[in-house]
């Protein structure tokens, strides 16, 4: 199916959708649905822009007593289910499109079809509870998808500073940025500051890997403060997230968004209030949080700034990933609560320090 090492967007979109509408129609046959289960690159024909499967030898109709599946060995792009003698289902099918839509993503440019994994992943997902119920939400998802795509790309900026150093500024932009890219948006973290974080932090997870600058782990993506000699990508992503760390620039920021993180330590209550009083004079619609912080800080903070804190625990890991963080980015960005997968796939992919 694939014969070249790049594939447009559009291209893909057009592959994509026409397989989903030939499932659609297996599925509502009648008087019974048909279930393909074999479909791999192998099985797909490419008549000009018109898209044709062969190799029906597999194929069963769906019962209410249940089908018997023959292995063939098509383990890549089959549903794991299959091997493990449970019921054929519309499932099995939807998870080999799965499968094939993210080879057919491998080979497009990335930029070009933002947030195309979060749809991709769920189809192929291992539980078929976590998957798409017909192959008519898949499409649905795939039609908004390329609708929005052809928007204008609007771009987010967030600008993160801290209280004072140590008060975990860098840690929370990074947990930030995971959770986004991990909900389906497309998120960067940039280093505005001098402390260098971001490289120290290579020595400690030796799983980060660097590509044209970008570090990536898990679900974070991020570029290190390379100095204004270089030119840093900032069109690429939905939302750019910068760490200002403690150092608060002279000059307004020019951001959509902007959170000031203070800590929960009673001693440094005081130098907390000092600069989000100034910030607030410049800034009418800063977020404040209180990292690590407990109700009587937060509380106090709250008291003295007339206005709501946010209270963000403690996560001794970053790039760690689970329901109340992304609760949490959810309600302070009021984003979109989009259906997400259930958490065994974050427990697979999140990586370990």
């Amino acid at each position: 199916m694939l014969q070249q090492l790049y594939i447009s967007p559009e291209c893909f979109y057009n592959f994509s959708l026409q397989l989903c509408d030939i499932f659609t129609y297996l599925h509502r046959l009648t008087p019974k649905p048909l279930l393909y289960l074999d479909l791999k690159p192998e099985h797909i024909i490419v008549c000009e822009s018109k898209i044709k499967l062969i190799d029906f030898n597999v194929a069963t109709f769906l019962s209410k007593e249940g089908n018997i599946y023959n292995l063939f060995g098509n383990r890549e792009f089959s549903a794991p289910e299959l091997f493990e003698g449970s019921k054929a289902t519309p499932l099995c099918d939807i998870y080999s499109l799965g499968k094939i839509m993210q080879l057919m993503a491998e080979h497009v440019d990335t930029t070009s079809l933002p947030n195309i994994y979060h749809i991709t992943n769920k189809a192929a997902h291992s539980n078929p509870a976590c998957r798409y119920e017909t192959v008519d939400k898949l499409r649905f998802e795939l039609l908004a998808l390329k609708s929005n795509n052809q928007q204008p790309h609007l771009r987010i900026k967030i600008a993160v500073f801290g209280c004072h150093s140590g008060c975990g500024t860098t840690h929370f932009a990074i947990s930030l940025v995971s959770a986004l890219n991990f909900m389906g948006y497309s998120a960067c973290y940039y280093e505005k500051n001098e402390t260098d974080s971001l490289r120290q932090m290579q020595n400690t997870y030796s799983g980060i890997q660097e590509q044209n600058g970008l570090l990536s782990y898990g679900f974070f993506r991020g570029y290190p403060n390379y100095g204004d000699g270089i030119l840093l990508p900032y069109d690429k992503w939905d939302l750019c997230i910068y760490d200002y760390g403690s150092s608060l620039p002279a000059e307004p920021v020019e951001a959509d968004v902007l959170i000031l993180i203070c800590n929960d330590s009673l001693w440094r209550i005081w130098d907390s209030l000092k600069v989000a009083e100034c910030l607030q004079d410049s800034y009418p619609k800063l977020d404040v949080i209180c990292n690590m912080g407990h109700t009587k800080t937060a509380q106090l903070l709250a008291k003295h700034l007339h206005r709501k804190i946010f209270q963000f625990p403690y996560y001794s890991d970053p790039f760690r990933i689970d329901r109340f963080l992304v609760r949490f980015v959810s309600k302070l960005l009021h984003l979109e609560r989009r259906k997400l997968p259930f958490f065994s796939f974050v427990s697979r992919h999140t990586p370990k320090g």
